[in-house]
Parts: C-alpha cells; structure tokens; sequence
C-alpha cells in the first residue's frame, strides 16, 4: 500500500470515530520504533536504518529516553567492576 493512501485511510477511520489528529501515521511510527528498542531484540542502528535516518545520532535523540533501564543495568555493571 502506498504511504499517502495509508494516510488517507487512517483519517478516514478517525474521523469516523470522531477522532481528531493530523499525521496519524506518524503516531504508530514513533509507536512502533519505541516497542522495537524496548524489546531489546532489535538494535538502535536496525531501528534507525528502519526509520530512514541519516545518522543514528537522530534515532538516539528522539527515542533515547525509551533506554533508561538499560542505563540503570550499565551503571551496575560499571560498579561492579569497579568495586562500589
């Protein structure tokens, strides 16, 4: 299916529903590539080469906040390691 007739779908099903919301499209996008990295099955670089960004920098600035376990996990290990 092409982008824009996925769009215009959506809009109709929204308005039908009596929802409102200009890129319906781009909510499961950002949904989707959220529950990818979230899973920890698929890597940032596959989830921003899916996405289409230029640069995993971009992927990392938008969706770096969905990562703080994994944070919390790498600071343990860091202190492990260094005895605290």
């Amino acid at each position: 299916m092409r982008p824009s007739r996925l769009t215009l779908s959506l809009h109709n099903v929204m308005k039908a529903a009596g929802l409102s919301g200009r890129q319906p499209a781009h909510g499961f996008r950002h949904s989707a590539a959220t529950l990818l990295l979230a899973s920890r099955a698929v890597d940032i670089v596959a989830v921003s080469k899916r996405l289409g960004h230029a640069t995993v920098s971009t992927t990392l600035n938008i969706y770096g906040h969905t990562d703080s376990e994994r944070d919390r996990a790498a600071a343990g290990v860091l202190g492990e390691i260094v005895g605290v």
